[in-house]
C-alpha cells in the first residue's frame, strides 16, 4: 500500500478544526474582564432494552434501572471558551436520586486543570493538558481502548491549536476578493514554517506528534503523516514545479484555486460550507473532500453533507484504484445557525482498506432553546440508533439554564503543582495507597445500587481489556 507524501499530509489537514491552546505558567495569572457564562447543568443517560437485538450478552434491564437513578449535575462558569485564555469553574458531581454522593470541583486555568473532591480526601490533583494526549494513548497501546479519540473530544483546544498552526496562516495568504495570486515565495515560506514546527516539536511538548498519533493511529499512518510535515517544501515543489504560485480566479460566485496544473480547491463565495478540496500526489494517489450545505428558510435546522475519499493508485497497470478510506457525514436538520428548536439526523459511514470492516452509525439530535440571548434555557438530546434494530437504544440528555455574569465570579486559587500525567510507578503507588480507600467509600452508595448483572458486565469488560491488571488488581 502506498502511503505517500500527499496521503499522509492530507490525513492531518482534514482534522485541523477546533481552537488554540497555549500553556501559560501558573502564577501571576492575568485577570480577564470578559463576560462569564453561567450554566446550571443536568446530564442524564437513558437506555432502552427493548430496542436492542435479541441475544445481547449484557444486563440491559439492570443498566436501565441503574441509569434511571444516576444524574450528573452542577454549576459551570466559563470565560473565553476554546481559546488560550479559557477560565472555568465547575462545582457539582454525581447524584444518586436526589443525593449528591460524589461531589467534586474543577478549576481551569488555560491549559491547566485542577480537580478537588471529598473522594480525594478534600485534596486536589493537577493536570497539565499538554501531556494529556500522550497519557490518553497508553490505554490504546496496551488495552486497545479508543481513548485517543476520547482525548481529542475532551480536549478540543489541541485540534484548534493545529488549525491555527496550519490552516489559519494559509487562509491569511489566500484572503481577498476577485482574481488574485499567492506568490510561490510566500507559499514556500509558509511550508518552511511548518517544517520548523516539526523540527522544534520536541521542545514544544511534542504537541504535533501526539496529535497526529491520537488522530491517525488506528489508520496506521500516524508516523508517516508526522514525518511528512518535515518535508512540506518538497510537496509544494511537486504541485508547483514552475513556481507560478497559487492562482485564484472568480467566476459566477465560484472561487477556483489552481497551483501548477492542479485545481486544488473550489468554493462558493456565498457559503463557507460549500467547497471541494482535491489534492493529488506524485504517485497518482488522490484525496478529495466534498462539502455541501443546504440552508433552509426555517427554524428546523440546515442540511450538511461532508465526504472524504482517499484513493491509492493501482499497484499495476490496468487495475482499479484502491479505496484507502471513504468517509461520509450526512447531517439533516442540524442546528448550524442560532436556532431555537430542531430535530435532526446524523449519519456516519466509513469504509476502505484502512479499516478492518465498514463502520456505520446513526444519531438523532434534538434541541430546544428558549432564546439565543441570555438568559435562556436549553435542552439537547442525542440518541443512538442500533445498527441491527434501527431503533434508538441509548440517549444522552443535557439540560442547561444559562445566564451572563461578571468576571469576578472566577476566583484565583493556589494548588499543588505535581502533574498527574507524569504518572510513574512511585506516584501511582502513592495515589493508590492514599486515595483508593476514600474513592471506594465515596462510590460505595452507587455500587450498592448496581444490579448484580451490571457489576458482572463491568467486571467482564475490565478483565477483557486488562484494566484490572493495569491497576494492579488481579
Amino acid at each position: 500500500m502506498k502511503r505517500t507524501l500527499f496521503i499522509r499530509l492530507i490525513a492531518l489537514l482534514l482534522c485541523l478544526c477546533l481552537a488554540p491552546t497555549v500553556a501559560l505558567g501558573y502564577g501571576e495569572t492575568p485577570v480577564f474582564t470578559d463576560p462569564v457564562t453561567h450554566s446550571d447543568i443536568t446530564l442524564k443517560f437513558d437506555l432502552y432494552p427493548d430496542k436492542f437485538p435479541q441475544g445481547v450478552q449484557a444486563d440491559l434491564e439492570g443498566w436501565q434501572a441503574f441509569l434511571d437513578k444516576i444524574t450528573f449535575r452542577g454549576q459551570l462558569d466559563v470565560q473565553n471558551p476554546l481559546t488560550d485564555k479559557v477560565r472555568a469553574w465547575f462545582d457539582g458531581g454525581l447524584y444518586l436520586r436526589e443525593d449528591l454522593v460524589v461531589p467534586f470541583q474543577v478549576d481551569v486555568y488555560f491549559a491547566f486543570r485542577y480537580l478537588q473532591s471529598l473522594a480525594l480526601k478534600g485534596e486536589s490533583m493537577y493536570f497539565k493538558m499538554e501531556n494529556f494526549l500522550e497519557f490518553m494513548m497508553k490505554p490504546r497501546y496496551f488495552m486497545d481502548l479508543p481513548t485517543d479519540y476520547i482525548a481529542l473530544f475532551m480536549y478540543p483546544e489541541a485540534t484548534l491549536d493545529m488549525r491555527d498552526r496550519f490552516y489559519t496562516p494559509l487562509a491569511e495568504l489566500c484572503k481577498g476578493e476577485g482574481d488574485r495570486v499567492v506568490a510561490y515565495d510566500d507559499l514556500y515560506d509558509l511550508c518552511y514554517q511548518w517544517e520548523e514546527m516539526y523540527a522544534n516539536d520536541g521542545e514544544d511538548y511534542n504537541k504535533l506528534y501526539f496529535f497526529t498519533t491520537c488522530l491517525l493511529y488506528k489508520l496506521g499512518i500516524n508516523y508517516d503523516v508526522y514525518d511528512q510535515i518535515g518535508m512540506m517544501t518538497d510537496y509544494l515543489n511537486f504541485l508547483d514545479t514552475d513556481g507560478q504560485g497559487l492562482i485564484i480566479t472568480v467566476k459566477d460566485d465560484v472561487e477556483t484555486y489552481t497551483i501548477g496544473e492542479h485545481v486544488v480547491f473550489t468554493r462558493d463565495v456565498n457559503s463557507t460550507r460549500n467547497f471541494t478540496l482535491t489534492l493529488p500526489d506524485a504517485e497518482g494517489n488522490l484525496l478529495t473532500v466534498y462539502s455541501q450545505e443546504t440552508i433552509k428558510d426555517s427554524w428546523r435546522g440546515d442540511d450538511w453533507y461532508l465526504a472524504l475519499n482517499i484513493t491509492l493508485a493501482p499497484e499495476e497497470e490496468g487495475q482499479e484504484p484502491e479505496t484507502f478510506l471513504a468517509v461520509t457525514l450526512d447531517m439533516g436538520n442540524i442546528p448550524l445557525r442560532e436556532l431555537y428548536q430542531t430535530s435532526g439526523i446524523v449519519r456516519f459511514h466509513a469504509e476502505g482498506t484502512a479499516l478492518d470492516e465498514p463502520v456505520s452509525h446513526i444519531f438523532s439530535l434534538l434541541m430546544n432553546r428558549t432564546d439565543v440571548k441570555f438568559p435562556n434555557q436549553a435542552e439537547y438530546t442525542l440518541l443512538y440508533r442500533h445498527p441491527e434494530t434501527q431503533e434508538n437504544c441509548f440517549s444522552i440528555q443535557l439540560t442547561t439554564n444559562n445566564s451572563e455574569v461578571r468576571h469576578t465570579v472566577l476566583q484565583e486559587r493556589v494548588y499543588p503543582q505535581e502533574d498527574f500525567f507524569h504518572l510513574n510507578d512511585e506516584y501511582l503507588q502513592r495515589i493508590k495507597e492514599s486515595y483508593i480507600p476514600s474513592l471506594a467509600l465515596s462510590f460505595l452508595p452507587i455500587i450498592t445500587e448496581m444490579p448484580a448483572g451490571v457489576i458482572n458486565d463491568i467486571i467482564r469488560f475490565a478483565e477483557a481489556t486488562d484494566i484490572l491488571v493495569s491497576l494492579g488488581i488481579e
